[in-house]
């Protein structure tokens, strides 16, 4: 547990596993940042959960993995951003959740990838925002969910693809915007579905 404003750093292609159910919470303002080549990867059933002011960075070409069933759950005013080359990646069945005002940002040439069967979902009144040239690629069945009031924003320079099979849906009062020259692409036999009173 990371919190009352503790930090942890991993960088400089240090590496951090979490996996077979393990834990690693970060909430009260604590703070878990991933950069400079380093890497942080959850898998095997291992969960992260950012919550309660927590804020978790990635940045600088620092990587943080989420698969095979690992999952990473950012809620109640948790913080994830994604900048400066780093990148996120979801794949073989590990899962993203945002929820409960939970946000995730993505910017500044930052990434975010859904592949592999992974799955991200925006729920609950959490935000999901891309922006500043930074992209989100849904891809190789991933799948991307915005329901229950949850919001995806894709804004100054952003880019949405949705390809190779990947799924993105909108339903029950879920909302995507496209605004300030973002840019939504779906192609490669992608999905893109509004349903439920979604917008």
């Amino acid at each position: 547990v990371v919190r009352e404003a503790g930090s942890l750093v991993v960088r400089e292609t240090g590496i951090l596993v979490v996996r077979e159910a393990g834990s690693l919470v970060v909430r009260e303002a604590g703070s878990l940042v991933v950069r400079e080549t380093g890497s942080l990867v959850f898998r095997e059933t291992g969960i992260l959960v950012v919550r309660e002011a927590g804020s978790l960075v990635v940045r600088e070409a620092g990587s943080l993995v989420v698969r095979g069933a690992g999952s990473l759950v950012v809620r109640e005013i948790g913080f994830l951003v994604v900048r400066e080359t780093g990148s996120l990646v979801v794949r073989e069945a590990g899962s993203l959740v945002v929820r409960e005002t939970g946000s995730l940002v993505v910017r500044e040439a930052g990434s975010l990838v859904v592949r592999e069967a992974g799955s991200l979902v925006v729920t609950g009144a959490g935000s999901l925002v891309v922006r500043e040239t930074g992209s989100l690629v849904v891809r190789e069945a991933g799948s991307l969910v915005v329901r229950e009031t949850g919001s995806l924003v894709v804004r100054e320079t952003g880019s949405l693809v949705v390809r190779e099979a990947g799924s993105l849906v909108v339903r029950e009062a879920g909302s995507l915007v496209v605004r300030e020259t973002g840019s939504l692409v779906v192609r490669e036999a992608g999905n893109l579905v509004v349903r439920e009173a979604g917008r």
